[in-house]
């Protein structure tokens, strides 16, 4: 079968005249309640995901003071470094 627009068309508008469906009420009656538990290698990555967001943020925080002060200065030397790097990639 090839897709055309008119087969498109056609889909398009089937899905506008069928009625919505309650997908969540097919399980009347039954009630229970669902549970995650991170094993403790994930609790750990987890841990450190937060420290890198951390620190990344005070970073960041503290650039944004530099910049604000007008006190932050960026190397030249390193700023080719990264250009030179950027490019090769």
């Amino acid at each position: 079968m090839s897709i055309d627009r008119v087969y498109i068309s056609r889909s398009q508008a089937a899905q506008q005249t069928e009625p919505a469906r309650n997908v969540g009420n097919d399980r009347k009656g039954q009630t229970g309640t669902d549970s995650v538990a991170l094993s403790a290698k994930a609790a750990g990555m987890n841990r450190l995901a937060e420290t890198v967001e951390n620190s990344q943020s005070q970073r960041l925080d503290k650039v944004r003071a530099q910049l604000k002060s007008g006190v932050y200065r960026v190397s030249a030397k390193d700023l080719a470094k990264k250009l030179i790097e950027s490019n090769r990639k």
